[in-house]
């Protein structure tokens, strides 16, 4: 059995924002290029006095319009989510415990709210990825718990390492 007590800590959401973001950085790129050639086709065509050159400003005003308005849409998705989950906050602990068969996911806060969370692992976690110190344990595409190696109580590194290896074989990703 493994146990891991953690907070839900901003240090852990915010690698896990950067991650996204990385990906997310693309797309306004890949439309401000676009945009950029429609914009310049535009001048092209236009000077060729060809009657398409017209209809391309639409397209290049509405991509470059796109790579600007997409990370301002994510920081604010962002700050919502900060801001409106209250379970999100320091004083959040989350205890994990691994047993052989199951895994159960205790969240509590103060004396308001506690919920528990019993499941097999092959119904809960999509992927698992494990960094120099930590683990990325994925429920679904959008959704992950970021479980820090400094905070395990029961049980070494090593064996949790070898433990979800050999519960998740392909799903089961070393990143360092």
């Amino acid at each position: 059995m493994f146990e891991f007590v953690c907070k839900v800590n901003n240090e852990a959401q915010e690698r896990l924002w950067k991650r996204s973001s990385k990906l997310n950085a693309l797309f306004p790129i890949i439309f401000g290029i676009l945009g950029f050639a429609f914009l310049l086709l535009f001048f092209i065509l236009t000077s060729a006095e060809v009657d398409i050159g017209p209809y391309l400003i639409i397209p290049a005003i509405l991509l470059i319009g796109l790579s600007i308005l997409i990370p301002v849409i994510i920081n604010l998705s962002r700050r919502t989510a900060k801001k409106n989950s209250a379970l999100l906050s320091e004083d959040t602990i989350m205890d994990m415990i691994f047993d052989e068969d199951k895994i159960t996911i205790i969240s509590s806060k103060g004396e308001d709210y506690k919920a528990t969370i019993e499941t097999k692992y092959e119904c809960y976690f999509n992927r698992i990825e494990e960094t120099l110190d930590a683990y990325f344990m994925w429920v679904n595409l959008s959704s992950c718990h970021v479980v820090l190696k400094k905070n395990i109580v029961k049980g070494t590194i090593e064996d949790f390492s070898a433990f979800l290896k050999g519960k998740y074989l392909n799903k089961y990703i070393v990143k360092k």
